[in-house]
């Protein structure tokens, strides 16, 4: 598996998209509200700082056909 440094601007969406569903629908977060994409833009770039965020590279894009 291939991955990359992940990028606040990029990533924070993303990332809050995903983990969204684990804040509010299971035990796996000790968190009450899952974050904003801002919010996981902002701990992506603090934890960057000193620690790797890992991400996946973009998925590859099929050409458009005419």
């Amino acid at each position: 598996m291939l991955v990359r440094h992940a990028d606040r601007e990029r990533d924070g969406a993303g990332c809050a998209a995903i983990y969204a569903p684990y804040v509010g629908d299971s035990g796996a977060s000790f968190e009450d509200v899952a974050p904003s994409a801002q919010e996981l833009a902002a701990r992506i770039a603090a934890t960057s700082a000193r620690y790797p965020w890992l991400a996946p590279p973009p998925e590859p894009r099929e050409p458009q056909r005419s």
